[in-house]
C-alpha cells in the first residue's frame, strides 16, 4: 500500500487559493447585489473580516510562533489605507480593493523597515533554544509585567504621569492581592472571571 502522499508545489498552491478568493469575490458580489438585505450584507462583511484577524493571527502565533499585540490595529490600518485608495482611485472596485492591499502592505513594510530574516526552525516557546536569537521574552507574571511598562519609553512619552502612576500602584497592589491569596486560582477566579 502506498503510504506517501502527493502534495503540491507552493506555487500551485497560492494560485489555487488565488483563484478561489477570486471566485468567491465575484460569487459575492452577484449574491449581496440584490439577494440581500443591508443588515445581512453587513453581518456577511464583519464575518469576513473577523475570519481575515483570525486566520492572520493563527499564521502568526500557530506557525510562526509569535504573539503579535498589535495584530489588530495592524489590520486596522492596512484597512484604512486600502479602503481610501479604493474609495479615491478610478478603477473598478474589485481591481482597486486589491491594488489598495498590496500598497497597504508594502506601504507598513516601507514605513517599518521590515527585512525578512531567515526562518527559524526552532521551538521558540523553549527558553534553552530560544536563546541567542534576540528574541524578547514577554513577561510571565504580572509584576514583571508592570515593570515593563515602569520602564517603557513610549508609556512615559503617551501617558500623564500622575495617570501612569496610580495605575502602576493599583496593579501592584492585585500582585501582593494574588500572592497573599490562600488558593491564588480561586482568587483570580473571583476577581478577573466573575462572569463566567
Amino acid at each position: 500500500m502506498n503510504t506517501k502522499r502527493k502534495t503540491l508545489k507552493m506555487p500551485v498552491r497560492y494560485l489555487m487559493n488565488l483563484v478561489l478568493v477570486g471566485l468567491l469575490f465575484v460569487g459575492l458580489s452577484y449574491v449581496t447585489g440584490n439577494m440581500l438585505s443591508t443588515y445581512q450584507n453587513k453581518v456577511l462583511l464583519t464575518v469576513g473580516i473577523n475570519i481575515i484577524l483570525a486566520v492572520s493571527l493563527n499564521v502568526a502565533t500557530g506557525y510562526l510562533g509569535q504573539l503579535p499585540l498589535g495584530h489588530a490595529g495592524f489590520m486596522a490600518v492596512g484597512a484604512y489605507a486600502c479602503a481610501l485608495f479604493t474609495k479615491s482611485s478610478g478603477l473598478p472596485k474589485g481591481v482597486a480593493f486589491a491594488i489598495g492591499l498590496v500598497l497597504a502592505a508594502g506601504l507598513d513594510g516601507i514605513e517599518h523597515r521590515m527585512i525578512l530574516q531567515a526562518p527559524i526552525n526552532k521551538n521558540l516557546f523553549d527558553p534553552a533554544e530560544a536563546a541567542g536569537l534576540g528574541l524578547e521574552r514577554l513577561p510571565s507574571t504580572l509584576e514583571e509585567a508592570v515593570q515593563a511598562a515602569q520602564e517603557s519609553e513610549f508609556l512615559h512619552r503617551v501617558l500623564p504621569e500622575e495617570l501612569s502612576h496610580r495605575y502602576y500602584e493599583e496593579e501592584l497592589k492585585r500582585c501582593a492581592a494574588l500572592k497573599a491569596a490562600a488558593d491564588p486560582a480561586e482568587y483570580e477566579r473571583i476577581h478577573y472571571f466573575n462572569a463566567i
